[in-house]
């Protein structure tokens, strides 16, 4: 099976090409090169990348590993240069020595074994303030999240973190339980991988949120949850701040692993009180025998919907479309909206009660 592999990038080609640069170290959060006020340090860093690609092009692929951490653990790992058919992912921080670090290499991988490496970029992927680094984790979940379940089944998908910052390495070595087959990394006086597969953990996570599903819902809808529903929670999956729970980063980034398994398991209770379900929509649901894929898409719907209660219609996105029926009526429904739009496109019909929506039926869409 071919390999796929996401590495994770620091500074070390620059500092190991320049030792002793003061400059670097001084600059190492800057964003672009534009923020650097002092002339001669500007021109001194750009005189320093502009020698640390000379150095690296001339390099063969034993000094090219002394040089950079990155291609140390990549070239350990092959034993060599990368084989054909391999697809190879950089993943830098938000800096600007982050970003030429992941360029100086991306060009080398290109030159010597052909493979242009897919940079991933990701905004705020910093250390300099910790809430906009959080924000940046939980969407790189997402990435990489999307990066697994488009390749699983035809490449086996490594972290290689062997460069690349502790407070980056740290997070994705939990992602890879996750979003990867295995990963490795490779110590600067060893010659051997340290490599580690994928652990069981998965199933103690999803019981975790299946117990505690509504509360997990209504935390990523943004709706807030009691102090009693707070305590059934293990503290690694919210925060409190002001007296108000929220999920953590841990927390949104474990919910966004495991919500399309649990999902697609059943359609499961509504997340609010302001969505309630007739008994005539659960049966509609249990005729129609529905996939596990169109099963998850109706419990996204709720969610939507209850959302769309919330803030009294104001979140009404297009793949959502609730609206008033227009024409033709079905029993007491007033208003529908879209629970998928492709093959056998499907409605979900409802009426309002007060500040609640009450779902009557899914059903095909009117003509």
């Amino acid at each position: 099976m071919n390999k796929l592999i996401i590495t994770t990038c620091g500074t070390s080609i620059l500092t190991n090409l320049n030792r002793g640069e003061p400059v670097l170290y001084a600059n190492s959060n800057v964003k672009e090169i534009n923020e650097i006020t002092n002339q001669e340090d500007r021109e001194k860093i750009q005189t320093i990348f502009n020698a640390s690609k000379d150095k690296l092009n001339n390099a063969d692929i034993e000094e090219a590993k002394k040089s950079s951490a990155e291609l140390n653990g990549l070239f350990t790992y092959f034993k060599g240069l990368p084989a054909a058919g391999s697809l190879l992912y950089l993943l830098p921080t938000d800096t600007l020595l982050g970003k030429k670090a992941a360029e100086l290499i991306g060009g080398y991988l290109e030159d010597k074994c052909g493979i242009r490496p897919i940079i991933i970029e990701q905004s705020d992927l910093q250390t300099k303030d910790f809430s906009l680094f959080q924000n940046a984790l939980s969407e790189l979940s997402e990435k990489l999240k999307t990066i697994y379940e488009s390749y699983e089944h035809n490449y086996k998908i490594i972290y290689n973190l062997t460069g690349g910052f502790k407070s980056v390495n740290a997070f994705l070595q939990t992602l890879a339980q996750f979003f990867a087959h295995e990963s490795f990394y490779l110590f600067e006086s060893s010659k051997e991988l340290m490599r580690i597969p994928r652990l069981p953990v998965q199933l103690t996570i999803k019981e975790e949120l299946e117990n505690n599903l509504k509360a997990i819902r209504k935390m990523d809808l943004g709706l807030q949850i009691t102090k009693d529903e707070a305590k059934a929670i293990s503290e690694l999956l919210i925060i409190e701040i002001d007296g108000d729970y929220a999920l953590s980063l841990w927390g949104n980034s474990l919910w966004d692993i495991s919500q399309k398994e649990i999902y697609s398991a059943q359609l499961h209770d509504s997340p609010s009180d302001l969505v309630i379900f007739s008994g005539e929509f659960i049966r509609s649901i249990d005729d129609a025998k529905l996939t596990k894929g169109r099963i998850c898409e109706i419990n996204k719907k709720i969610d939507d919907l209850a959302k769309y209660a919330h803030t009294n219609g104001e979140y009404n996105p297009k793949s959502l479309d609730c609206k008033a029926l227009a024409g033709k009526k079905i029993k007491e429904s007033t208003h529908e909206c879209d629970a998928w739009h492709d093959q056998d496109a499907k409605r979900i019909y409802f009426h309002k009660s007060g500040n609640k929506i009450i779902l009557d039926r899914l059903d095909k869409a009117l003509h």
